[in-house]
């Protein structure tokens, strides 16, 4: 009886490394590390083939997208540095962020209004909202993640 318990205890050991493994290769796969210009021109391209852009759209929206990305990894290294050193954010400093958050898709919406054409607008406006329901969805499960790994913490 002590050896089949050993014996599955080790399986499940084993399993929950490889899987652990497995997560950590496909996350450093999925996100390639491009340049701003790389990633405006991928969107640019992308957002092409979906609706069929004229060269003069392109040129626009791929000078929005480099002045965006770079808008966004600039957010993401403020975002990081807040967070490795545990400092705690105000309700009012919440607000503000949340606040410049959604002027910047306000601001975001109405250039692509300006760049495209009605039936283009209407097609991006319902692929955007798709993106962004899918983008809440996966931000959801990793807070769900991110708990239960500070819960962990704070039992021991």
């Amino acid at each position: 009886m002590k050896k089949i318990i050993g014996i599955l205890v080790l399986v499940m050991a084993v399993t929950f490394s490889v899987n652990a493994q497995e997560r950590n290769m496909r996350k450093k796969m999925d996100h390639p590390n491009f340049t701003p210009e790389q990633h405006a021109t991928i969107h640019t391209k992308k957002m092409t083939l979906a609706l069929d852009l004229t060269a003069g759209q392109q040129r626009e929206i791929h000078t929005f997208h480099l002045a965006t990305v770079a808008d966004r990894k600039a957010m993401k290294t403020e975002f990081r540095k807040a967070r490795e050193s545990d400092v705690k954010l105000t309700d009012s400093q919440k607000y503000e962020r949340t606040i410049a958050k959604l002027d910047k898709q306000i601001a975001h919406k109405s250039k692509m209004k300006s760049i495209l054409n009605k039936e283009q607008y209407q097609k991006w406006s319902k692929m955007h909202g798709q993106k962004m329901r899918q983008h809440g969805k996966h931000m959801r499960k990793g807070a769900k993640r991110t708990e239960g790994k500070k819960r962990m913490h704070h039992k021991n």
